[in-house]
């Protein structure tokens, strides 16, 4: 598994947009994330923003985008300054976690080391 921890004990707030998976892709020197649209209900459960069916942990999704930058710098620029992405990530500490998982990644690359998402 590339997540370091149980992701059903994190306790980091979800942004109300969705969440992201990050991976490295060493074969094509890419770093990728993966976008997944969600909601979170009243109770604070994060669920399909369609169906508004509880999301677990552990769920196969598909992802709502798919971006592929280079460098954290392009991949920051791709999910923060693009037009078409504008208000995909709400949560200033979600935009700081991304910010520093995307360091992480290209530090994975540049080293050939295995890069697992906090």
């Amino acid at each position: 598994s590339f997540l370091r921890h149980d992701p059903c004990s994190s306790s980091q707030v979800m942004d109300s947009n969705g969440y992201f998976i990050l991976r490295a892709a060493p074969r094509e020197q890419q770093i990728v994330a993966e976008f997944y649209s969600s909601k979170t209900d009243a109770d604070g459960s994060v669920v399909d923003p369609v169906t508004g069916e509880r999301i677990k942990c552990y769920d196969v999704r598909e992802p709502t985008s798919v971006f592929r930058a280079r460098t954290a710098k392009q991949m920051q620029a791709r999910l923060f300054e693009a037009s078409d992405t504008a208000g995909l990530i709400q949560s200033l500490g979600h935009a700081c976690y991304l910010g520093r998982e995307l360091q992480r990644v290209e530090h994975a690359l540049a080293t050939g080391t295995e890069y697992v998402m906090d």
